[in-house]
């Protein structure tokens, strides 16, 4: 049975562009825009979702790497996808920014934190992105399409011997650094049995609230860099992970 789901045009362009590009995504069967019905291949007998398969983060690595590498200074792709407006220009960004400010008292209040740790990471973003918007994603430059939404839940692994990882929920795609999706897939892919950050603000090492990722020591090292070999294999020489 084919699976249908509902979905805007840009998220139908995105599997377009994914199954051009030889990115594995489930088949698409059909798509109405009237009724933004979207008809895909069902995976479900062929394949697990990544929510009951945390063991086979080595897999999800190399497939990310492979999406990754797919899209690598691809100004054709880039131009289809589009910079997300807070990307298209030094003041855009400022008033990103701004905005997320302006939550960061809010949320800590809500989960009972500190919000020195926030308040140090947007200091650094607000010195270092100036340069990248201009030296990466305005010259098209060591950036990449992201799946933009890259939890293990969004990606489904084969069941048999043979089969590939695909990406499904596409509706995030968006041009961007490497690191932004491996950064969400680690620090929301705890193995099974261990816990979860209770506060929902987890990064790749960990969190505020004492939450530490354990896959922090077996995957990265502490100047964030993966160690991985399968990451390294197809990302770190293309500068992937910075």
């Amino acid at each position: 049975m084919p699976f249908e789901k509902k979905a805007g045009k840009k998220e139908y362009q995105a599997y377009d562009l994914f199954l051009r590009a030889g990115v594995p995504v489930p088949r698409v069967l059909g798509y109405d825009e009237k009724s933004s019905a979207l008809t895909l291949e069902d995976l479900r007998e062929t394949h697990v979702s990544g929510d009951a398969a945390r063991e086979r983060v080595p897999e999800a690595l190399e497939a990310l790497a492979d999406l990754h590498a797919s899209f690598w200074d691809n100004e054709r792709a880039f131009g289809q996808i589009g910079l997300h407006w807070r990307l298209e220009s030094q003041e855009n960004f400022a008033r990103h920014l701004k905005g997320m400010e302006k939550g960061i008292k809010p949320y800590c209040k809500a989960h009972k934190m500190n919000g020195a740790i926030f308040r140090q990471a947007l200091a650094y973003v607000r010195a270092e992105m100036p340069k990248l918007l201009e030296t990466r994603f305005h010259a098209g430059k060591n950036i990449t399409i992201l799946h933009g939404d890259l939890h293990p839940g969004n990606m489904m692994f084969p069941t048999g011997a043979e089969g590939t990882v695909k990406f499904i929920d596409l509706e995030a795609v968006r041009v961007g650094l490497a690191a932004e999706d491996l950064a969400m897939l680690l620090a929301s892919s705890p193995p099974a049995g261990s816990r979860r950050c209770r506060c929902s603000s987890a990064t790749i090492k960990g969190c505020a609230c004492g939450f530490r990722n354990p896959l922090w020591n077996t995957l990265l090292k502490p100047c964030s860099r993966i160690t991985a070999s399968r990451w390294l294999k197809t990302c770190s020489s293309r500068r992937c992970c910075i």
